[in-house]
């Protein structure tokens, strides 16, 4: 990452936006598939890994880059919306999925018009509804960068 951020700023962009590694492991994908057969502390060193390698980005990119990188923590802002799930109208248990459980999911998704109350469209990945709330939050995240917020 950093070795690309140098090349992007090399050929004169004047600031690179750079979003860390979200929480997947409170993606269904990582209990059901990655750490399926394990204890609850598969899915919990996997976090830290991931919290691990934020901490590694963060710290080298503000080393090298102190002004020209704007560092996102998509880490932290994904599971601050997961402990608030129901507050944001994400009312379906964060086990199930748009794209998942056969039809019933599905249909109830996406034939009848419930995608809203899903945080996940599919095993890995978070529902439009969700992508929406990232992508303000990025804004804002940049017009603090800038001092507009």
């Amino acid at each position: 990452m950093l070795a690309s951020v140098e090349t992007l700023i090399n050929k004169g962009a004047p600031y690179v936006f750079v979003a860390n590694m979200y929480p997947k492991h409170i993606a269904p994908v990582t209990a059901v598939y990655l750490c399926s057969g394990y204890n609850n502390a598969c899915v919990e060193t996997f976090g830290q890994i991931i919290s691990n390698a934020n901490a590694a980005l963060k710290e080298k990119l503000a080393a090298a880059y102190p002004h020209k990188v704007i560092y996102y923590d998509s880490f932290e802002y994904i599971s601050g919306l997961i402990k608030n799930k129901n507050s944001y109208g994400f009312t379906k248990s964060l086990e199930v999925f748009c794209d998942g459980d056969g039809d019933a999911s599905w249909n109830n998704c996406m034939v009848e018009g419930h995608a809203r109350e899903y945080f996940w469209m599919n095993f890995v990945q978070p529902t439009t509804a969700v992508h929406k709330l990232i992508g303000q939050n990025m804004k804002l995240a940049i017009d603090k960068h800038f001092g507009f917020a």
